[in-house]
């Protein structure tokens, strides 16, 4: 799924009891060096224009927290069990 939309990581995190955000881009496309990142990427990915460390490391995390937060208050729990996997450049 697109961890950027709000309604996908919120259906994805609805059966589930804990998260981990394990999403992270080095090299984005201010950086110009976004062409590395086919060497870097685990998976491959290349990223597109709009694909800013903020857009795809920082907003990411904000849009699980939200998503989260909303699936436990609707459990009664006040607990958030999520955890943020991060890399340094």
């Amino acid at each position: 799924g697109d961890a950027t939309d709000t309604d996908t990581v919120k259906e994805l995190v609805s059966g589930v009891d804990a998260c981990v955000h394990a999403i992270g881009l080095l090299f984005d496309v201010e950086s110009g060096l976004g062409n590395l990142n086919v060497i870097v990427s685990g998976s491959g990915s290349v990223p597109g224009e709009e694909s800013t460390y903020d857009r795809i490391t920082r907003q990411t995390a904000f849009n699980l927290i939200s998503a989260t937060r909303e699936r436990h208050a609707s459990l009664g729990s006040g607990r958030v069990p999520l955890c943020f996997v991060s890399a340094a450049e």
